[in-house]
């Protein structure tokens, strides 16, 4: 925490005056939370359960990284998924004709839209709210309230915060514009850095939104990986393009033998925040037809309640099953544990699990778990729906 202020706060010291894109003054910026926010307590630690929650929990895209390539190394990509390209065909004619008007890039604003929104499906995106980038503060005296999660590199916190109310997307993305291009009170040229007459590109464009725009040091690279991924570049030249049309979806390395399916949100409305390990594990089993508990609680009390309920918990794992991380066992929250989903058991005893929020904020990631590893772990297995 104390890096990323350092790095882009108000606690950077410097003998000439910043440059607009790397620092925020969070005292005048409302997007960044204060450096008293970010604190390791009880009260930041992000909730794996919303039953106690007075506020919902503001939705933000997913991505995954894909692990075991020829060189060992993960890369992150992102979670295509057929209702964006929807979503890009539905604001792209508007977000092209106000980004051609403010010299930005409509590549970089389609993507925030996205990245910001969950493509537009996010309670804070829909219908009365309409805030499609996530933008802090008041617009014409009207706002809303959402939990949210802010990252700074290493840990992850859950903050409230008041976020801007509009009447329509048309006003959150002239909004949005009228911020990349006049700043914020003390800095006007702060997002300098993103107009096209100060950048050759969108790829060094989108640096200028890490530490001033958002908490989140892979922000910038997640925006390109949806630019790519969605050809969003094509909305940058003068002419509007023509609409995306469907694409296809990669299955990792390590899960080449077993019946892989991409992530989407399957199992209904649960008690978990969106983005969550126990929201992720909730629908990545009901992909599969398993079912299993609404009502699990934070990851620390899912052992506990599988037994209640009736399911099985046991240390030897099979594929699909719900694992569980006591606080602190393996890195795990300190506070709430964590859970993840087992995709695949090999001969060998290890297994190769997924979950969110391990590599990055909104990430889902793979990794292999020695078999030593996983006989320390509980394993739930779900109700198989018939």
């Amino acid at each position: 925490m104390d890096a990323f202020y350092k790095k882009y706060g108000d606690t950077e010291k410097t003998d000439t005056p910043k440059e607009a894109s790397s620092a925020s003054t969070s005292e005048n910026n409302p997007q960044i939370p204060s450096k008293d926010d970010l604190t390791q307590t009880r009260k930041h630690a992000p909730q794996q359960s919303s039953e106690r929650s007075a506020q919902p929990t503001r939705q933000t895209t997913l991505f995954e990284t894909q692990p075991d390539d020829k060189e060992g190394d993960a890369h992150l990509s992102v979670v295509e998924d057929p209702e964006t390209r929807e979503f890009v065909n539905q604001i792209a004619p508007l977000a092209h004709e106000i980004a051609e008007n403010k010299g930005l890039y409509a590549s970089i604003m389609i993507a925030q839209a996205i990245l910001e929104s969950d493509s537009g499906r996010s309670d804070l995106a829909t219908a009365p709210n309409y805030n499609l980038f996530g933008m802090k503060g008041q617009f014409q005296g009207d706002s809303v309230n959402f939990q949210t999660l802010e990252s700074d590199g290493q840990n992850m916190y859950q903050l409230n915060a008041d976020f801007r109310k509009y009447p329509s997307h048309k006003e959150s993305l002239e909004d949005y514009a009228t911020l990349i291009k006049n700043g914020i009170d003390g800095n006007p040229t702060i997002y300098k850095d993103a107009w096209k007459s100060q950048s050759s590109n969108y790829r060094q464009a989108t640096k200028a939104f890490v530490g001033t725009y958002a908490t989140d040091p892979d922000y910038d690279q997640k925006l390109i990986h949806l630019i790519e991924t969605y050809d969003l570049s094509r909305y940058d030249d003068p002419e509007l393009a023509s609409p995306l049309t469907e694409g296809s979806v990669k299955k990792p390395d390590a899960l080449k033998n077993v019946n892989f399916q991409p992530f989407r949100a399957a199992g209904g409305h649960a008690n978990y925040p969106q983005g969550q390990c126990t929201w992720y594990v909730y629908h990545r089993m009901a992909q599969y037809h398993v079912n299993i508990a609404k009502d699990m609680g934070n990851a620390s009390d899912w052992t506990y309640n599988a037994l209640t309920k009736g399911y099985q918990v046991t240390n030897t794992p099979q594929p699909h099953n719900a694992v569980v991380f006591e606080p602190n066992q393996f890195g795990a929250d300190r506070y709430y544990g964590h859970v993840a989903f087992v995709e695949k058991v090999n001969d060998d005893g290890s297994i190769v699990i997924s979950e969110t929020n391990v590599k990055g904020l909104g990430v889902i990631s793979y990794r292999t778990l020695d078999a030593k590893t996983a006989k320390q772990l509980d394993f739930i297995t779900g109700q198989t729906k018939s």
